[in-house]
């Protein structure tokens, strides 16, 4: 009985070559768009809020249910917070 191989795919996500096996998805690959220390803006939840609003990017976080998150720092008082991608700006 003759050996089955594996298939490999070659992708290139984001200009990095990187091979799969079997059934891995490319979202198993997402790459953070902020950076360690950058200023970030925290979109706003609702008007009322009188928080500072102006951040640091501390340091990436790992994926959580597909989801980038951030510990950022508030630039006025120094209090951190995790938060996800889509809530900084």
């Amino acid at each position: 009985m003759p050996k089955m191989q594996k298939v490999k795919r070659l992708t290139v996500l984001a200009g990095i070559k990187t091979s799969y096996e079997g059934q891995e998805e490319l979202r198993a690959m997402r790459i953070h768009k902020f950076k360690i220390n950058q200023s970030v803006e925290l979109v706003a939840r609702d008007l009322q809020s009188r928080t500072s609003r102006r951040f640091a990017i501390v340091r990436p976080l790992p994926t959580e249910h597909d989801v980038l998150q951030y510990r950022i720092k508030s630039l006025t008082d120094g209090h951190e917070r995790i938060v996800t991608e889509s809530e900084i700006a």
